[in-house]
């Protein structure tokens, strides 16, 4: 039998994580759970501006509370990009988004392919056991 299961969650928060009197990320699985779900992935599309201590406790609380806490890694990812620069960079970018969420070496990662050459794709940096 198959370990895996449909999981249900956001990408980020809506106007109710304030309104509910959340103040900070670290509220982000206590928010997560408040609403049933238990799945999360943190945004981090603009660039990783996630601290890899906040990060790990992020994912131990949200692991305590059976949710799959994912990173999304930054949108200008292009690892087909015809400049070697860019290349380079978008490896990087890959690597600060899996560290951000405590990635293990082969750990499964869920990409959006954007096309041919000069064109971007999304990587997901999936929590333990499932895609994000």
């Amino acid at each position: 039998m198959s370990d895996w299961k449909i999981r249900f969650g956001t990408a980020g928060t809506s106007d109710s994580f304030a309104a509910k009197g959340y103040k900070n990320s670290l509220d982000i699985p206590a928010y997560t759970a408040e609403m049933g779900l238990d799945a999360f992935e943190y945004q981090c599309g603009h660039g990783v501006r996630l601290g890899l201590e906040k990060a790990a406790r992020m994912a131990a609380d949200a692991a305590e509370r059976g949710i799959l806490f994912s990173v999304h890694a930054p949108y200008y990812i292009s690892m087909s990009s015809l400049e070697e620069d860019k290349r380079l960079n978008s490896v990087n970018y890959l690597l600060q988004s899996a560290a951000a969420r405590h990635l293990p070496p082969g750990q499964l990662w869920q990409a959006e392919p954007g096309g041919g050459p000069g064109k971007g794709a999304g990587y997901h940096a999936p929590g333990p056991g499932g895609t994000g």
